[in-house]
């Protein structure tokens, strides 16, 4: 997952809508979202060569994503990032709990940017209140000191530099995100913020230690597919969940193939049903 946007409790009739893209090789084997058969609460895609995911949620209401951190020279660790996904989702755990046990074990991972989220009913006199929304942004770049926080009502945006870093990329995003929710919307509208392919200049491009030209390959919010080393790399796949005044969850998704054509179009409809 390469660029991802949250919006807590900014929508009269969506208390939480996440609308990411997920940037990878395309010919890294990947499954699209489904029910993961040894635990079909988890609805997710899957990545078949690690295990992981990069984006998922549960019908109990938990949710997370993840990012990398872009940093030169790169340097490859033994744990994969999408099992922070997995461990958190088969967790019972809060996000915060959760969080804090991963503390010991940050520096075998390869740059990454996590949330974690869990959706709790809000009800008082048997009347229906919004739900409540807990979510944490943890991430282990280096010379920083691992420290989840917990992220308030707002619209909240990443790609592969830190939560604070504000990349224009990210900002830009979360603009026409903010403009396209804050009017009657449809998925299409949300699809086509997840579309935008206007690249930066190079004056608001961030610096990773890569170079320019990669680094302007990979500066708009929906990256057109392009070479790395003989392999394609590109937008591979959309995403939108969102999540009503009921619970109702909606998990939208796309994939393409090398040429960005659409290769696969699932939707999954269920009732979130909390812990606690």
């Amino acid at each position: 997952m390469c660029l991802v946007v949250f919006s807590i409790n900014q929508h009269p009739r969506y208390p939480l809508i996440i609308a990411a893209n997920r940037d990878e090789f395309f010919e890294r084997p990947t499954q699209a979202v489904h029910h993961w058969s040894e635990n079909p609460d988890i609805i997710a895609g899957r990545d078949k060569v690690a295990g992981g995911t990069w984006l998922g949620i549960t019908k109990s209401g938990r949710f997370a994503a993840v990012t990398n951190i872009r940093q030169f020279p790169m340097e490859t660790k033994p744990l994969s990032r999408g099992q922070l996904i997995t461990d958190f989702l088969q967790s019972s755990q809060s996000p915060i709990n959760h969080s804090s046990q991963i503390a010991a074990n940050v520096s075998h991972y390869s740059g990454f940017n996590l949330f974690m989220g869990a959706i709790k009913s809000n009800s008082q006199d048997n009347n229906q209140a919004s739900p409540q929304i807990d979510l944490v942004y943890a991430h282990n770049a280096d010379n920083k000191a691992y420290q989840p926080q917990t992220i308030t009502n707002g619209i909240h945006g990443i790609s592969n530099g830190l939560l604070s870093d504000q990349w224009r990329k990210v900002t830009q995003t979360q603009k026409r995100f903010l403009d396209a929710i804050n009017k009657p919307f449809k998925r299409e509208d949300l699809l086509e913020v997840l579309r935008h392919n206007e690249r930066l200049e190079d004056r608001e491009l961030p610096k990773t230690g890569a170079p320019k030209d990669f680094e302007q390959q990979l500066s708009s919010a929906f990256i057109p597919t392009f070479e790395v080393h003989g392999k394609h790399y590109g937008t591979r796949s959309q995403a939108l969940i969102t999540l009503n005044q009921d619970l109702k969850c909606t998990y939208y998704e796309v994939q393409l193939n090398a040429q960005q054509q659409l290769i696969s179009e699932k939707q999954f409809v269920f009732q979130i049903t909390p812990d606690s």
